[in-house]
């Protein structure tokens, strides 16, 4: 029945067809409108400083006028804001000629051949997602025009295996990771270590993923220990950040120890940047935050009963990231951590995922959205 009801409400919608396509609209979407940063706003970054913008009328989609003052906030940049759940909203991703976004947009909107969809998705995907999670929908993934890939496996594995996809990949990285191919990383560190007031510290950010049922506030890291255990081994003062999940409850996490709640910083990327280290489970931020080679290490204390509910591409134990089971084996990790066997393990681990990122997906992005609009 729902099927059915979806698939009228489709066909109502294309009332809009009415309306040409302006070939020249790009409709921004991060997170379906919840969030700011991501890859959106990285291609929207670059396309300002390479004075692209003013070829282009720039919408963002947004779920609430809070999204919107947060972005004004951080770009500055001339932008039309579209509420995404409102008539005005469904004309504009039905009359944009280029969309970008990293969830798929909802299934009820019709889109049509002539617009050019680029989904950049939110993550590498370590864990197993597309067909193996519940509410799969295999037409919406295929109403995207084109999907980026992070690397050889990623689009075996992820695009075309689990998204069942059979459009166009571009295999350059994403957006979202330029950055850190970029000297501009540094000057973002230091103005998001002023931001925090963390100037002369050392930083560590703790950045476990969504595990459905799985309660985190059971599983925290022992912040004590590791913070002692890193400066033991690293000497300087460090600081322990911790960024949850949006879909984990942060009101639920009872934390006794000293660190700075980060959930709520719009742009994970530029945290990433600021960081020394990096402490996660089965987050594609391991991907990203590796990129720049810098260390990171893996706290999973539900590692068994994750990988056989949920399913990995590859398992924890074949990442070149530390893995810990508990704090005791964390704490061991930190204090015998050799950089020298980690950077080349990271070499080989790119190379076996055949890695695409090199600083260049935004020009790429660009050079594909000239090409299927016309324009080149």
């Amino acid at each position: 029945m729902k099927k059915i009801l979806k698939k009228a409400f489709k066909n109502v919608l294309k009332i809009f067809f009415i309306f040409p396509i302006k070939k020249n609209r790009i409709f921004f979407m991060s997170f379906n409108g919840k969030k700011v940063g991501f890859d959106s706003k990285a291609f929207l970054d670059w396309l300002n400083e390479n004075n692209h913008t003013k070829d282009f009328e720039i919408c963002w989609g947004v779920f609430s006028k809070k999204v919107a003052d947060e972005l004004s906030k951080s770009s500055g940049y001339n932008i039309k804001f579209i509420k995404l759940k409102s008539i005005k909203g469904i004309y504009y991703m039905i009359t944009s000629g280029i969309l970008i976004y990293n969830i798929n947009p909802p299934s009820y909107i019709p889109f049509r051949k002539k617009q050019v969809l680029v989904n950049t998705w939110h993550s590498i995907s370590y864990k197993k997602c597309g067909k193996y999670v519940a509410g799969y929908d295999k037409e919406q993934f295929n109403t995207t025009t084109c999907f980026l890939s992070h690397s050889e496996k990623y689009t075996e594995w992820v695009i075309k295996e689990s998204f069942e996809f059979k459009g166009d990949i571009l295999n350059c990285g994403v957006p979202r990771n330029d950055i850190f191919f970029s000297d501009k990383r540094y000057k973002i560190s230091e103005i998001v270590r002023k931001k925090l007031n963390v100037e002369n510290k050392k930083i560590l950010l703790y950045a476990p993923t969504f595990r459905g049922n799985f309660e985190i506030s059971k599983s925290f890291i022992d912040v004590k220990r590791i913070k002692n255990a890193l400066e033991a081994r690293f000497g300087n003062q460090w600081v322990i950040l911790y960024r949850l999940h949006p879909m984990i409850n942060i009101n639920s996490i009872d934390i006794n120890e000293k660190c700075i709640n980060v959930s709520q910083y719009p742009d994970m990327q530029e945290l990433l940047c600021a960081s020394d280290f990096l402490i996660s489970d089965y987050s594609g931020s391991m991907w990203d935050f590796s990129l720049m080679k810098k260390p990171v290490f893996i706290y999973a204390d539900d590692i068994d009963n994750y990988e056989n509910s949920r399913g990995m591409y590859l398992p924890c134990e074949k990442l070149p990231f530390p893995l810990a089971k508990n704090n005791d084996e964390l704490v061991d990790n930190i204090l015998n951590f050799n950089e020298e066997k980690y950077i080349e393990k990271l070499k080989d681990y790119f190379q076996y995922m055949g890695c695409f990122e090199n600083g260049t997906a935004c020009e790429h992005v660009y050079n594909y959205i000239l090409k299927k609009t016309g324009d080149k």
